[in-house]
C-alpha cells in the first residue's frame, strides 16, 4: 500500500464542495485546498490609510483605491499586480513613481488571506506593506549614477482591518 493511499483512507472519504484538508505524502504536510466561492472585495483602514480593492468590477478587471494624507489614487486592470502564495494573495501598487527609474519608488501590498466563506460580511485583519526604493545617487565628483552602499529597500508594516464581502456584478 503507498503512503499515499495510506493517507487517504486515515482521513476518509472526499465530502462536497466544502473546502478539504488532506494529508500530502511528501512529509506529511497538511494542504488546504481553496472554497469555490471566495470574497472578491475588500475595504480596509489602518496606519493612516485606506484601501478598497475589488478583484473583479462591473468592467471585469480588479481595481484598488488608496487613500492617505496625500490624496486618493485609483488604480485598475494591470496597475494591479497579484500573486497567489502560500501564506495568501499579494496585491500590489505602485503609489509613487520616480521619474525615469526602471522600478517604482513606493509600492503598497496588500496581503489578502484565503477565508472559509459563505456569502457575508466577515471582519478581518491582515496587513500592509509599503516597501520605498532607494534609487541611484549622483556621485560627488558629478559624473554618472550609481545606488547608494547597502539594503536598496525599506519597508513599513501597517496592520489593517476590515471586511471581506462577495459582491455580484
Amino acid at each position: 500500500m503507498t503512503q499515499t493511499r495510506k493517507a487517504t483512507e486515515k482521513l476518509g472519504p472526499r465530502k462536497g464542495p466544502q473546502a478539504e484538508i488532506r494529508k500530502k505524502a511528501a512529509g506529511e504536510r497538511l494542504v488546504r485546498k481553496p472554497e469555490t466561492l471566495q470574497p472578491n472585495t475588500f475595504e480596509l483602514k489602518g496606519g493612516g490609510i485606506k484601501v478598497t480593492y475589488s478583484s473583479t468590477s462591473t468592467l471585469g478587471p480588479p481595481q484598488l483605491t488608496y487613500e492617505d494624507a496625500g490624496g486618493v489614487k485609483q488604480f485598475n486592470g494591470n496597475e494591479i499586480r497579484q500573486v497567489d502564495t502560500e501564506i495568501g494573495r499579494l496585491v500590489t501598487v505602485s503609489t509613487h513613481k520616480v521619474e525615469g527609474a526602471p522600478v517604482p519608488g513606493t509600492t503598497l501590498t496588500i496581503l489578502i488571506p484565503l477565508f472559509n466563506f459563505e456569502e457575508k460580511d466577515l471582519p478581518f485583519t491582515t496587513w500592509a506593506i509599503t516597501t520605498t526604493r532607494m534609487g541611484p545617487q549622483k556621485e560627488a565628483d558629478g559624473g554618472g549614477r550609481s545606488a547608494p552602499e547597502g539594503a536598496l529597500q525599506t519597508y513599513r508594516v501597517d496592520q489593517l482591518r476590515g471586511t471581506a464581502s462577495k459582491v455580484i456584478y
